[in-house]
């Protein structure tokens, strides 16, 4: 036959980008395979407006056709779903990749196969990449509703194991009855539309609904379902199962292929995606080596809050170009922290397509945008949630989850996120000489407790003066702190409390003219911030050195009084925050106050009215995501308690509606032993 000889296209790229304009995600370069001959490509002899994607359908009268023609046809259906398929596409030349033209062709979802698009072309050759790749787990996903994903997944999980000799397919979702109705849509339906000759030899019911095994059936003769299958000559002894949710339903298994639909959507007490994910890919090696891969999916705008958490790690985990990947692993392609990799589809590519199943990007980002236009607030941040641009946008929360602006608190968590350098400085308190009540150093390090993004001079910190033999801060003009003490418990689901901290750098004057843009100033926002659980005594005396380098008082929640204790102790009493009733314009007797109902409104309020005012241009992230992901159990967010405290010292009016305490300072040296 003499050498192969591969025409030449002029018009033909070889090599894909994917994600190319996606600024958060990286590029991805796919290599197509080389073309056949023109005349062995579909649509060849057709005009350019007639060329499509055509199924081919099983031929007329197939069983009253010759054995030879049968099998002809049947070879045919298997090398294309083994080896890919090529037409032309609108005059370009077009490659599907063998499971996608299995989908596309013999698939069936809901009524209908599915139609041809180029952004499942492109999701099918990033898998197929990916199973080639000898280092990777396989995808984890983020796709709009109603986008086929679970289709695609339901088709790659059959597509794999009924071809395949003693294989296991794995499927968990959300809860175990969802994982059983994901099964029955997109697993059973597909198979029962199926080809004979796409059917192995099984022993289960014609409606499975938990599982599929490809074993020889039990019953024989006219009870046994289809006919001969061209590619086996014996059981597969392969199966699909479904599992209930929790973490490790598939410890100790051996799996080919593994599905997590909507890992997102996870609800903490069905189980932790990336716990869950940590079992499962032990499933998938052997001896050290992959032998298994793995699809997440999920919608991005119907993320739990704490499951969208989880998802969002093992995504983040999933880049291929991050510098760390980079730097630990040297491989030809490299290994992520998560052994898988991102795949992510914009709401504008798949909003409408052409005949040609082209996306029309340009007019689907016109439309998007123009919706965008003309809402505000918690709506647009819903929108962009909704119909994600890029992937910052998908992971947003969701305005009704939200108490605050989610627009303004999504935004600046996008914009710090993508700052080439953080603004923040991390590192600890350290009384000079390590002799306490001397001078305060900040000491920067990689391990620090404390986050600042304003750091003193030394001529500006420790600032204090002595009145009656007693210390006080000397700063309270510039700053105030907030503070949420131990509680030596776990809250609610598990989560141990933290001691959190917080300073609030008041407005100045001398640096920010009140007449320009409140965007512009300097002051007027936190730049301290603290929380950790370390031992009990040295989160009390982090907090006293906290007040001694910022010169500042310390409001408190009293609930548990530990710092009112501790700072009496530690001879400090005059860094403590007193409140004023203003109806008598008398100090209360004791320092900070009790979280109660009144307290607890007070802050919140006093959130919203800073995250309006302020939000866009506050350094510290993790006080935005705790306001971003607060319920209405404000104790298990430390933080934003403390953030709360240092707002409400910094108002210059409270009315406290409790009833005032008559308690001598003397009163309170029930000091415990620290």
């Amino acid at each position: 036959m003499g050498i192969f000889q591969i025409p030449k296209y002029n018009d033909f790229k070889k090599e894909l980008i994917l994600f190319n304009d996606i600024e958060d995600v990286s590029n991805v370069s796919i290599i197509l395979p080389d073309p056949p001959n023109k005349n062995k490509i579909a649509n060849y002899n057709l005009s350019t407006a007639r060329q499509k994607f055509y199924r081919t359908p099983m031929p007329n009268n197939f069983d009253k056709l010759s054995d030879t023609d049968k099998w002809k046809f049947i070879d045919q259906e298997w090398r294309r779903r083994i080896q890919g398929y090529w037409f032309y596409n609108h005059g370009q030349l077009m490659y599907m990749p063998g499971i996608h033209y299995f989908y596309c062709n013999w698939w069936l979802t809901g009524s209908v196969h599915p139609f041809f698009r180029v952004p499942d072309r492109d999701f099918f050759l990033h898998w197929k990449k990916a199973e080639d790749n000898l280092y990777c787990a396989g995808l984890i996903e983020m796709a709009n509703r109603r986008s086929g994903k679970s289709s695609r997944a339901g088709a790659i999980v059959y597509e794999k194991i009924s071809r395949t000799f003693d294989a296991h397919g794995g499927i968990q979702s959300k809860s175990f009855n969802d994982a059983k109705e994901f099964f029955r849509k997109n697993i059973t339906h597909g198979w029962r539309h199926l080809p004979y000759f796409f059917q192995p030899a099984f022993d289960n019911s014609t409606n499975p609904s938990e599982g599929m095994r490809f074993f020889s059936p039990a019953i024989k003769g006219k009870n046994r379902q289809i006919g001969y299958n061209l590619s086996l000559s014996e059981e597969l002894r392969s199966f699909i199962d479904v599992k209930p949710s929790h973490d490790i339903a598939f410890d100790g298994a051996r799996l080919e292929i593994y599905i997590a639909d909507e890992d997102a959507k996870l609800n903490e007490k069905e189980g932790n995606a990336w716990e869950r994910w940590d079992v499962v890919k032990k499933c998938l090696t052997e001896s050290g080596k992959l032998i298994g891969m793995s699809l997440h999916t999920s919608t991005v705008e119907l993320m739990e809050k704490e499951g969208g958490k989880h998802y969002k790690k093992i995504w983040e985990d999933s880049d291929l170009h991050d510098a760390e990947v980079q730097k630990n692993y040297k491989y030809e392609f490299g290994h992520t922290r998560s052994w898988l990799w991102q795949h992510f589809t914009p709401a504008y590519r798949g909003w409408k397509y052409d005949e040609y199943g082209n996306s029309l990007d340009e007019e689907n980002k016109k439309e998007l945008l123009q919706i965008r236009k003309i809402l505000k607030g918690n709506a647009l941040s819903s929108e962009k949630r909704k119909n994600s641009f890029l992937v910052r946008e998908a992971f947003r929360t969701d305005a009704k989850d939200c108490n605050f602006d989610a627009e303004i608190l999504n935004t600046r968590l996008e914009d710090l996120s993508l700052a080439k350098t953080s603004p923040l400085v991390m590192g600890n308190f350290e009384w000079k000489g390590d002799v306490k009540d001397t001078f305060v150093e900040w000491s920067p390090c990689s391990d620090g407790k404390f986050l600042l993004s304003h750091v003193l001079p030394d001529n500006e910190a420790n600032k204090y003066y002595f009145l009656g033999g007693m210390k006080y801060p000397l700063n309270t003009h510039l700053f105030c702190s907030g503070a949420d003490p131990f509680k030596y418990r776990e809250t609610l689901g598990g989560k141990k409390s933290q001691g959190a901290g917080a300073v609030f750098m008041k407005y100045n004057p001398a640096i920010d003219n009140p007449n320009t843009d409140i965007r512009t100033w300097k002051t007027n926002r936190f730049c301290c911030t603290y929380s950790n659980r370390p031992d009990k005594e040295e989160y009390l005396e982090d907090m006293l050195k906290m007040c001694v380098y910022f010169g500042c008082e310390l409001f408190s929640e009293i609930n548990i009084p530990d710092l009112w204790d501790y700072f009496i102790l530690r001879g400090y009493i005059g860094y403590l925050f007193y409140r004023k009733d203003l109806k008598t314009n008398e100090f209360l007797n004791t320092p900070g106050a009790q979280t109660n109902v009144t307290i607890q409104e007070q802050i919140y309020g006093a959130w919203d009215m800073y995250i309006k005012r302020n939000g866009l241009r506050e350094y510290h992230s993790e006080l935005l995501i705790q306001c971003r992901d607060i319920d209405d159990d404000m104790g298990k967010f430390d933080l934003f308690v403390a953030g709360g405290y240092a707002l409400l010292a910094n108002q210059k009016s409270i009315v406290f509606k409790e009833e005032k305490q008559d308690i001598e300072v003397t009163d309170l040296l029930h000091i415990f032993k620290y």
